[in-house]
């Protein structure tokens, strides 16, 4: 290779707003950005995603409609917008496969990034059978990957129960900017939250696999032992309506806020004394990190990865998913105790500053760039599928 390294990653992503794995690519672009890495984005045409890369200085931006095109043609155009690239980046699922096809037509080097358990997308409502040809797909075009990047060791271990080589497997957390996203929970929230003495919030999808029905009866719970609490969710997803009338049936019905989905989460953070994080799968926890960047304690499922983000007893509570009961326990705990509780935040903010952030990611995928392009990328020599 000679001159700058490049990358192109692959997203699909669409819409007008971030998931979490999307504020971590451009936050992993922007730091690779600083390393002189030159990169190029596939991704949906009018995408938030889209509009925020496009403002990074050395990203090249491609636009791609991944639900009107057949795989070939849609491999052929994201190569076409990729071409250059030392090496191809998938971040998904689909894009994972999409990768695949455009690294051996590039013949570069293929990552494919790993950011869900494999229970996920089952707990999140897909069907048994769906699920067989998920995982079918996946294995007929596995050997053209050079590297999968899972965001922590659960992931890891899932994918070796799976069938991947260990040395093929790298594992780097998800981090975030703890300056700037501190400067940010800085700033008023942009909307009005009826006073309180104690606060527990969850912040996420409003979706099965992100445990929010347990929150919301959790804090019917809570909310019958400590009338003075009251409760926020700021997410969307298909659950809303559904939560909405939980609530409105429970004891909380005039103490919980749902502020829908928020462009700029992290003012809401310091108004919250404790981050509920009731996961039924969960390769890494995203909104533990935020919530302990800032001192805030977490209470979260005992699943997937989360026990790596939240040290039970140390910065946080670990409890069995799914069950509000035990969530409910941990909450009041903390309310009870506020000299544990600021511990735990004191301790939280001090892990994330050594493991969590936004250059610790960077840094560990520059690793695996690096090791993959010393070496004869597995794409290259792999024939055709059938489909091609």
């Amino acid at each position: 290779m000679t001159g700058p390294l490049s990358v192109g990653f692959i997203n699909n992503f669409g819409g007008s707003t971030l998931g979490g794995g999307e504020v971590q690519l451009l936050a992993l672009m922007r730091g690779l950005c600083e390393e002189g890495v030159r990169l190029r984005l596939a991704c949906a045409p009018g995408s938030a995603l889209a509009a925020a890369a496009t403002e990074i200085s050395c990203v090249r931006v491609t636009e791609i409609d991944f639900e009107a095109s057949m795989p070939r043609v849609l491999s052929r155009m994201a190569a076409r917008g990729l071409k250059g690239s030392d090496v191809v980046h998938g971040t998904g699922f689909l894009t994972n496969l999409v990768a695949r096809r455009v690294g051996h037509i590039l013949r570069v080097p293929v990552i494919n990034g790993v950011h869900v358990m494999p229970d996920a997308a089952r707990l999140d409502g897909r069907s048994w059978l769906e699920g067989i040809a998920r995982s079918a797909l996946d294995r007929s075009s596995r050997s053209r990957v050079d590297r999968f990047v899972s965001v922590s060791q659960a992931v890891a271990s899932a994918l070796i129960v799976e069938g991947v080589e260990r040395d093929r497997i790298a594992v780097v957390p998800n981090g975030i900017d703890t300056a700037a996203f501190r400067a940010a929970a800085a700033r008023p929230l942009d909307l009005r939250l009826p006073p309180a003495p104690r606060r527990v919030g969850y912040v996420g999808r409003l979706e099965r696999v992100k445990g929010c029905e347990h929150f919301v009866e959790a804090a019917s719970l809570v909310g019958a032992r400590d009338p003075g609490v009251r409760f926020v969710v700021a997410g969307a997803g298909s659950l809303e309506a559904t939560l909405l009338d939980a609530a409105a049936l429970g004891t909380v019905a005039d103490r919980i806020d749902f502020l829908g989905h928020l462009h700029d989460v992290a003012p809401l953070y310091p108004l919250l004394d404790v981050v509920c994080v009731p996961s039924l799968s969960e390769a890494f926890g995203l909104s533990a990190i935020e919530a302990l960047a800032l001192g805030v304690p977490v209470v979260a499922s005992a699943v997937g990865g989360l026990p790596e983000v939240v040290q039970h007893g140390a910065t946080g509570l670990l409890v069995p998913p799914a069950h509000p009961q035990a969530l409910a326990s941990a909450v009041l705990e903390l309310l009870g105790d506020p000299g544990q509780a600021r511990a735990m935040g004191v301790a939280g903010q001090r892990q994330v500053g050594e493991a969590f952030t936004v250059e610790a990611m960077v840094r560990g995928y520059l690793r695996v760039y690096e090791d993959v392009l010393g070496a004869a990328p597995a794409s290259s020599p792999a024939p055709p599928s059938a489909a091609e």
